[in-house]
């Protein structure tokens, strides 16, 4: 894949120039907040950010942005943590270490989401910030540390569960620098 362009894996063709979302609806019957999308939930408690989440039937997908690619890789694992819980109950306490592998940026953003998923799955660690420490674009390598702490449901409001990271629809657009690069992700709930 070309750094510089797009990839729509779902056609095997280009991208245009802006993200677009998938040209049909996915509707999630048990979806405790149907009809209200991650985003306007977010803003409704005052939050916000470098993301949004959802589409108008609360679609499980993440539109995440950065200054970089990199940024943009980080944000998309917080906006999956965001599904979780409300990440503003979460304290940096804790950490933990990833590493993951790819044979293009396409897997490497799924095995990097994939990672923190099964870190969720054993150790329950909800990572609140989430840095890459070393971005290997050349080998297609991430080494990164998420900070949180372990999930309490004394303590955090139970989300939504991630149950896996899918490859639909998924688009990674690297920008210039100055520009905001974005990923687009739909997760499986």
């Amino acid at each position: 894949m070309d750094s510089g362009k797009g990839y729509d894996l779902a056609s095997s063709a280009p991208f245009p120039s802006e993200l677009q979302p998938p040209p049909y609806p996915i509707i999630i019957p048990d979806c405790p907040t149907l009809g209200q999308t991650r985003m306007e939930q977010d803003r409704a408690r005052g939050g916000g950010g470098e993301k949004e989440s959802g589409n108008d039937l609360s679609e499980p997908f993440g539109y995440e942005w950065g200054e970089s690619l990199k940024q943009a890789y980080e944000q998309a694992v917080v906006g999956m943590f965001g599904y979780m819980t409300d990440l503003d109950t979460v304290d940096v306490e804790d950490q933990c270490e990833v590493e993951v592998e790819g044979h293009d940026l396409d897997s490497l953003l799924f095995n990097f989401l994939d990672e923190f998923l099964f870190v969720f799955s054993t150790e329950l660690i909800v990572s609140k910030e989430v840095e890459i420490v070393e971005f290997d674009r050349e080998n297609f390598k991430i080494r990164a540390v998420g900070r949180g702490e372990p999930f309490d449901l004394d303590k955090h409001p139970q989300g939504t569960e991630v149950k896996a990271i899918t490859y639909s629809a998924m688009q990674i657009m690297e920008k210039p620098e100055g520009e905001r690069s974005e990923v687009f992700v739909i997760i499986d709930i």
